[in-house]
């Protein structure tokens, strides 16, 4: 009779476990809204710190809801697999989290670039960082590289044109600095990426011959605006729609646009830069009539700054004396956003620190004078910051404090 019973309740319990587990499959996981971290402290803590590039009050804005990642250039040498149904069965227990497991335990291919298996061990020490082909950059980099050595090697490799794309698909760059709209129009690519820093603002030159004298006199000429997809290219562009004047874009490279201005065949150059230039300074030797021209702010929007080029910056191409209106955009350092676990991720994270340990001797002299302007507190708003870069910040904030109420109590 036992026996019996005991052959009854298996037959029931096997008949019923399989609905009680598909009831538990389908009950909807809950989810948290992902807070919003508060930069005031950070602003205020940092305000004065070689620079003020964020009022006090500015928020570190939430990271970007689960955007879909870019579908990244696939190496064909080796291609990802789909993730199993049990992965895609994970819920996060909050949206901040969900955010993190979209991009960092998606495969390779969804969470970044296939380069982590590219990468040169032969000199693991290396920071390969990504700038325009104008190189307006290098001068500041220069500088960064000189603080990091010998611990770190940095080298800077030249783009092509559209920075965000050749960050997340050419092999082994470990960042790139690119302008503040570049990055605002990332759309989708911002689920891929991190911000390090926000460094300082890079200036719109506008330097053309004896007959320009403003934007409105561009009009159907050959215009130099750096390669297509550039920094400059971006925001000559809004610059000259801001203004509504078409012009002819020239083709070639800046050193090229540079003597053809001299030489008069050609109207005019864009230049995106941290002023002062060298290569523009050196224009005004020898070259009558070179100027550089106003560009007004008009109505460009947030991601721009109202900026001036006086003599000082570039004697002999501005009148002693004299202002020359322009805009800025603000020059930020990214990197892709890798899994905690990966080894490029912990190679970032060493570099960004020995990055910000090091900062205070940018601001020496001798170094460019940019380096003044930058906050590291700074936040991009709507973007994600490197973890370790938050953390570092976090941690300034606290020793500042603690500074201060030992300094108050021994009064």
């Amino acid at each position: 009779m036992k026996a019996f019973a005991r052959a009854l309740l298996a037959t029931a319990w096997i008949a019923v476990a399989p609905v009680a587990l598909a009831q538990t499959a389908a009950a909807p996981a809950a989810s948290a809204p992902a807070p919003g971290e508060s930069c005031s402290a950070f602003c205020q803590l940092f305000k004065g710190l070689g620079g003020d590039r964020n009022p006090p009050g500015a928020t570190q804005a939430a990271a970007p809801a689960q955007p879909a990642p870019v579908q990244a250039a696939e190496t064909p040498a080796r291609r990802h697999r789909a993730p199993s149904r049990a992965h895609a069965r994970r819920t996060p227990a909050s949206a901040a989290e969900g955010e993190t497991a979209a991009i960092r335990e998606a495969p390779a291919r969804e969470a970044a670039p296939a380069r982590e298996t590219t990468i040169d061990r032969a000199s693991p020490g290396s920071i390969k960082i990504l700038t325009g082909s104008d190189q307006g950059m290098e001068p500041t980099l220069a500088d960064l590289g000189g603080v990091l050595a010998p611990k770190f090697k940095l080298e800077t490799v030249r783009g092509k044109g559209a920075p965000l794309k050749e960050l997340l698909t050419l092999p082994g760059i470990d960042m790139a600095v690119v302008s503040a709209p570049t990055l605002a129009n990332a759309g989708s690519a911002s689920a891929k990426l991190v911000y390090v820093a926000k460094l300082f603002g890079e200036e719109l030159h506008l330097v053309a011959g004896p007959d320009i004298h403003s934007v409105d006199d561009l009009a159907g000429k050959s215009v130099y605006m750096g390669p297509a997809g550039s920094d400059t290219e971006t925001v000559a562009r809004a610059a000259l729609a801001d203004h509504g004047v078409d012009v002819t874009p020239a083709t070639g490279s800046l050193a090229d646009a540079l003597n053809a201005v001299k030489a008069g065949t050609l109207a005019a150059a864009f230049v995106l830069a941290p002023k002062p230039y060298a290569p523009l300074a050196e224009m005004a030797q020898g070259s009558a009539g070179v100027h550089l021209v106003p560009v007004p702010f008009g109505k460009l929007g947030e991601a721009y700054d109202p900026a001036t080029l006086t003599s000082a910056d570039y004697p002999g191409l501005v009148s002693d004396g004299e202002r020359i209106e322009t805009v800025s955009a603000d020059a930020i350092l990214v990197a892709p956003w890798w899994r905690d676990s990966s080894p490029r991720q912990h190679e970032l994270t060493a570099a960004a620190t020995a990055i910000f340990d090091h900062f205070p001797d940018l601001l020496k002299e001798g170094r460019h004078p940019k380096w003044k302007e930058t906050n590291l507190a700074a936040v991009v708003d709507g973007k994600r910051r490197l973890k370790s870069a938050d953390q570092w910040v976090h941690a300034q904030m606290k020793s500042r404090r603690s500074g201060d109420r030992a300094a108050s109590a021994g009064q």
